[in-house]
């Protein structure tokens, strides 16, 4: 992903040949790109910022592409941005599960009883941390043809949202 954004010179620098948490590329850690930044975590090199990957989302697909989006690319959320518990160095790589049955379990502590997430269409949206695990279940499946967020106290758009001054999200939106 890095090439992508910019950030062709750091991704250079890893060393794919070797796992993540391997002497060298740990040490690029300290050299998290702004747009990983969120909050506190972010001085330690570690993001909020994780894939969706269950066994139903899109994420979990080998080559996810935007046809596999059946429900439209505003409905397929791909990136949840998670409690600070459930932190990560932003090179580790995998993102984050879901288990069906427990919100908090899964993407930590929400703050302003929200947890955001961006679609495929990147999009922001808010989901209540209220919401039941099996509207979440359906929400996450890319492929289930039928089930649409209906864009109520569960799943809303997130009007004007800006990324905070240091590049990642703003805790305080």
């Amino acid at each position: 992903m890095l090439p992508f954004m910019g950030e062709q010179e750091l991704y250079g620098r890893f060393k794919i040949d070797e796992p993540w948490d391997s002497e060298h590329n740990l040490k690029l850690v300290d050299e998290m790109p702004s747009i990983f930044a969120s909050g506190p975590e972010s001085a330690e090199g570690k993001t909020r910022f994780h894939a969706i990957v269950t066994p139903n989302g899109l994420m979990s697909l080998a080559t996810p592409r935007i046809r596999d989006c059946q429900e439209g690319t505003s409905n397929t959320p791909i990136f949840i941005h998670v409690g600070r518990e459930k932190a990560v160095p932003w090179t580790k790589p995998g993102g984050i599960g879901f288990d069906g049955v427990d919100i908090v379990k899964s993407f930590g502590t929400s703050e302003r009883s929200k947890y955001f997430f961006a679609v495929v269409n990147a999009e922001v949206n808010a989901l209540s941390a209220e919401v039941e695990p099996d509207y979440l279940s359906k929400l996450i499946d890319h492929n289930d043809m039928g089930f649409l967020p209906d864009q109520d106290k569960n799943f809303v758009l997130v009007e004007g949202f800006k990324p905070a001054p240091y590049g990642g999200y703003d805790s305080e939106q």
